[in-house]
């Protein structure tokens, strides 16, 4: 219901499928058995072709607009092989390739001892361009076992991995279509179809002729599974500390950080209490509350992390003074080479009383520092 088999070898229109491809895609080519879809690569003739293998695609059936797509997959291999895994623009809405895009989440060759990821784009054939990025384990043959390829496709960003390794990064300034140069998010903005294939033979092999495949045929492309996870949007939590408040001094002993976090399309699942960067604890119930003990004299950042149920994270923090504080500090690291202009807003680290003094204990106006206690 997802899937349609491809035919033939792309005449008239697009002969070897037009990269010089050598194989006829026939339906006979791809089962599914031990739990894999098998695309298979052979060694005969049928119509022009010298070999058949299979291919499929999901073209007027299921296409994606954004989203985490994935395949677990044990790849063919050896001369002239070139399995891959890549998308299409269901609707070419900015014109024919590669003016709508192509997004190849997986590709390989020959030895198979790299992975590629690319995208395609510019201005229609021949008026294209490409970028990429390319993964390889110090020889590694990725067809000795199976592996995971992913992309992770958002409107101004896609991710490439193998393994849960990211190996790959591309953004919206680095890809355009001719058709709309006032959207920086296309051709990657309209849905796209999946395609599985295992070429014999094709320019991206380097053999274009029968006599240069060496692969040892029948070869076998393995997939698993291949899924499609929706990216779902999430409101950030909200979180503050309650107490201490900003620029408190406290006795050294126990001090009871407060905070009040909240959610507004989901749960908080657990606020954690910080001194700095080094964690304290954390509480996963409302009120949310924790007991740091023994705290001795010195300057510290108290910051709190709220977690929502969708992995969404916040912060606050608040600088406090215990006992006898730190002793006044230069606010730059290093301090100031004199002579020099210094700016007010940069006084020293210290705290009320000691780097500076104001008559109430919140920064009024909270444009910078908003954790100290000067206007």
């Amino acid at each position: 219901s997802n899937w349609t088999a491809d035919v033939g070898n792309g005449c008239p229109s697009l002969c070897g499928w037009g990269n010089n491809e050598l194989q006829w895609y026939r339906p006979e080519n791809v089962t599914v058995t031990g739990g894999n879809l098998v695309l298979t690569a052979r060694d005969e003739n049928y119509g022009p072709s010298s070999f058949t293998s299979g291919k499929v695609h999901t073209r007027d059936k299921r296409s994606f607009l954004y989203g985490r797509i994935e395949m677990r997959a044990k790849i063919p291999t050896g001369g002239g092989m070139w399995p891959a895994f890549w998308m299409m623009p269901q609707d070419d809405v900015y014109g024919g390739w590669a003016a709508s895009g192509e997004i190849d989440i997986m590709e390989s060759a020959n030895a198979t001892d790299f992975i590629n990821g690319t995208i395609h784009f510019g201005g229609e054939y021949p008026n294209n361009t490409y970028t990429g990025g390319s993964y390889n384990q110090g020889g590694l043959n990725f067809a000795d076992d199976f592996h995971v390829y992913a992309v992770e496709w958002e409107p101004d960003v896609i991710r490439w991995y193998v393994d849960g390794n990211l190996y790959s990064t591309k953004t919206s300034p680095q890809w355009y279509t001719n058709a709309a140069p006032g959207n920086p998010q296309a051709p990657f903005d309209q849905p796209f179809y999946l395609i599985l294939n295992a070429a014999v033979g094709g320019n991206y092999t380097g053999c274009t002729d029968p006599g240069c495949i060496t692969a040892s045929l029948p070869q076998e492309y393995l997939i698993d599974y291949v899924r499609v996870y929706e990216d779902i949007p999430n409101d950030l939590p909200s979180v503050a500390i309650t107490s201490p408040g900003a620029g408190a001094v406290l006795p050294p002993g126990d001090i009871t950080i407060d905070a009040t976090a909240t959610d507004g399309d989901g749960t908080i699942v657990s606020v954690e209490f910080y001194d700095g960067a080094t964690y304290l604890g954390a509480d996963t119930t409302a009120p949310y509350s924790f007991v740091w003990s023994s705290v001795g004299n010195g300057c510290y950042q108290l910051m709190v992390r709220a977690i929502d149920d969708l992995g969404g994270t916040n912060e606050a923090s608040v600088d406090i003074t215990v006992g006898t504080g730190c002793g006044q500090e230069p606010y730059v690291p290093g301090g100031f080479v004199l002579p020099t202009r210094i700016q007010a807003e940069d006084y020293d680290l210290g705290g009320e009383g000691v780097a500076y003094h104001d008559v109430d204990a919140s920064n009024n106006g909270g444009q910078y520092r908003t954790t100290e206690g000067v206007d």
